[in-house]
């Protein structure tokens, strides 16, 4: 489990880093952390600043962990942020606006 309680990262890249080795995380549910765990396949997400809402989400994730699923599902999910799905994605839109 990798665990990332910061409540002024951006992104939240070391969460799709974790996630690329099948590893589920937990983090605080604010900017783009929820957006990089956005399903309980994958980890959990807490709020606020209080211990015991950390303490909760971690023993999740520690359970989570144990699923022989969840490796997969991670390393799915960060599939989705790979350079070659954004380049895709990218050459979609600029194509997109070029033929309007």
């Amino acid at each position: 489990m990798s665990v990332l309680p910061s409540i002024g990262e951006a992104f939240g890249l070391v969460l799709a880093e974790a996630m690329a080795c099948g590893t589920p995380v937990v983090a605080t549910n604010c900017g783009g952390m929820r957006e990089v765990a956005d399903r309980e396949e994958v980890g959990r997400l807490f709020d606020g600043d209080r211990p015991e809402d950390l303490a909760e989400a971690l023993l999740a994730a520690l359970e989570l962990a144990e699923d022989p699923a969840t490796a997969a599902a991670c390393r799915a999910r960060a599939q989705e942020f790979s350079l070659d799905r954004a380049t895709q994605a990218h050459l979609a839109l600029y194509r997109e606006l070029l033929a309007t």
